[in-house]
């Protein structure tokens, strides 16, 4: 029998018991260790509650952390794909019918690295804690820790308890700090760059569930994985061509307020690809306001790690008094 535990984002400590002569005397042992570590029952843990300087119980998703991705091969003249896993097996597909760019904009906002890059530019360290897994129930809990600290903000709450609090939230959602001390959430800037990263996560997490749709699709078809995964979002994209008036217009923002204009800007952004979105249905709502001739455009700056997510449901914002729509919401 093994067990683990350590500090969250470390690599943490096991260690082997037994051997032991019936299963019995394996489950009291590990019994005895949970509640020497939680104070709490391991029987009693739908109703666990956390307990200071003790540790805590985590609800992980069950799926598998599987980042090997099918190999594509494609052969001059041949008429489809063969697509081969690590298990050695390969079958035929047909040929993406999706152009190149766009081929290239699935890959990459499904893209398992892509992913983790962003979740470890949060602090979260995926190569040491499972956070892919996080469950929702665990982001939930997540955000109830994020509106005490809100509640106790408006107090005037003492930094004593936000620490508290704030340690409770590590503990909830795990960060990777090293061995340096982490921030208290005590101001609301701090506050609502945690807010944020539930949103990120939650994106994620909608992300991969649609990925493991998709395989259970592409299981059952000879469709080429990316026109599954494209078909996934439920929007149709289709890239605009340089001569395009939209195109142009977007192009001419760009360049009067790159850092010629805006001094705060450290780099020259360029356009590399635009495309028009159709999200199916949602024709019908922006209908009812065809009439509207004033309008403004809204620029919204994101993570490539919520796209797929943005494209499947929409942009959502924030349940919270300014957050998200204070901060990266800018009409124009």
């Amino acid at each position: 029998q093994s067990t683990w535990g350590g500090r969250v984002g470390e690599a943490g400590a096991n260690a082997t018991h037994g051997p032991f002569n019936d299963v019995g005397d394996a489950q009291k042992n590990f019994g005895k260790k949970f509640q020497d570590k939680t104070r709490n029952k391991w029987e009693d843990r739908e109703d666990f509650e956390p307990h200071p300087g003790k540790y805590t119980l985590l609800e992980m998703g069950d799926e598998d952390d599987d980042d090997e991705e099918d190999t594509v091969v494609q052969k001059a003249g041949v008429v489809g794909t063969t697509l081969g896993g690590s298990s050695g097996a390969s079958r035929s597909v047909r040929n993406c019918t999706l152009e190149s760019t766009l081929q290239k904009l699935v890959q990459m906002i499904f893209d398992n690295d892509m992913f983790k890059d962003q979740m470890a530019k949060m602090n979260l360290n995926i190569t040491k804690l499972p956070l892919g897994k996080l469950s929702k129930p665990q982001i939930a809990k997540g955000f109830a820790v994020l509106d005490e600290i809100d509640t106790a903000l408006k107090a005037n709450k003492s930094n004593t308890i936000l620490s508290d609090l704030s340690s409770k939230f590590y503990t909830i959602i795990p960060h990777d700090f090293g061995r340096t001390v982490p921030l208290v959430i005590n101001t609301k800037d701090r506050l609502r760059d945690k807010l944020d990263m539930l949103l990120v996560l939650g994106d994620i997490q909608q992300a991969q569930e649609m990925k493991r749709s998709q395989e259970a699709q592409e299981a059952a078809s000879d469709a080429h994985p990316l026109d599954i995964k494209y078909e996934s979002l439920n929007c149709e994209l289709k890239r605009l061509l340089p001569a395009d008036p939209t195109y142009k217009m977007i192009e001419e923002y760009i360049e009067n307020t790159g850092p010629g204009a805006r001094r705060n800007w450290s780099t020259n952004p360029k356009v590399v690809n635009i495309y028009r979105m159709d999200r199916k249905t949602e024709d019908k709502r922006f209908s009812v306001h065809n009439n509207i001739k004033q309008r403004k455009l809204l620029w919204h700056g994101t993570s490539p790690a919520v796209v797929a997510a943005i494209l499947k449901s929409g942009l959502r914002i924030m349940p919270h008094s300014g957050g998200r729509g204070e901060r990266y919401l800018l009409c124009q």
